[in-house]
């Protein structure tokens, strides 16, 4: 079938590992510094993480650069069809946001929308950069 004509399995896992692995160390970073930075139980650390607005503008614009990283490694990785491969390691993202089990359940609506309606554009930046790249060392 022409759908799966280009499709690279391997720059696909790689980029999504790439964009999911940093974006675990990211959170985690962040996680301690509020954490720390904000005096309190550390029981109430989930109220306090999802309720802070710039906390939670600051994960948004990290997670939106992993995922144009995640299609900028996708594009490099790629042998042919790099925008198509970096647009299905972004739908392939989105499908974990849309997933209860592992997507982020407590953030709030606009958060995800924001997140949503961003993150295939974001990677698509990323490949058009690793694509500016190639052309600019050929």
């Amino acid at each position: 079938m022409k759908i799966f004509k280009g499709i690279s399995i391997f720059s696909l896992f790689l980029g999504f590992l790439v964009e999911q692995i940093s974006s675990m160390i990211c959170r985690f970073i962040f996680v301690f510094i509020l954490i720390k930075a904000v005096p309190s139980n550390v029981h109430d650390a989930p109220g306090l993480i999802y309720s802070n607005t710039l906390y939670l503008l600051i994960v948004l614009l990290v997670t939106l650069l992993l995922s144009s990283l995640g299609g900028y490694v996708t594009a490099r990785i790629a042998k042919t069809s790099k925008i198509k491969n970096a647009v299905i390691l972004a739908v392939f993202f989105e499908l974990f946001i849309f997933n209860p089990l592992v997507g982020p359940t407590s953030y709030p609506y606009w958060y995800i929308i924001i997140l949503l309606i961003l993150n295939i554009p974001a990677a698509v930046l990323g490949a058009k950069i690793a694509l500016k790249k190639v052309i600019f060392s050929s």
